[in-house]
């Protein structure tokens, strides 16, 4: 498989993995849960964002090389 497809692939594969974990819902301890359920794309990856920021921010460089 060439680059431009492999990059295609995998860019359609975190677009699949963007949309699934947006609707994913888990039970948590984290405060910023509402009733203990918490989106999965809004889980704090650490202080500067969540799963679903840095997701945004890979699916953005693949992206550019489109």
């Amino acid at each position: 498989m060439d680059f431009k497809n492999e990059l295609k692939n995998t860019l359609l594969n975190m677009y699949d993995v963007r949309n699934r974990l947006s609707s994913a819902i888990i039970h948590t301890n984290n405060p910023e849960a509402i009733n203990g359920l918490m989106k999965v794309s809004d889980i704090p990856k650490d202080s500067d964002g969540t799963i679903g920021d840095y997701i945004d921010d890979v699916i953005n460089f693949l992206e550019r090389y489109k």
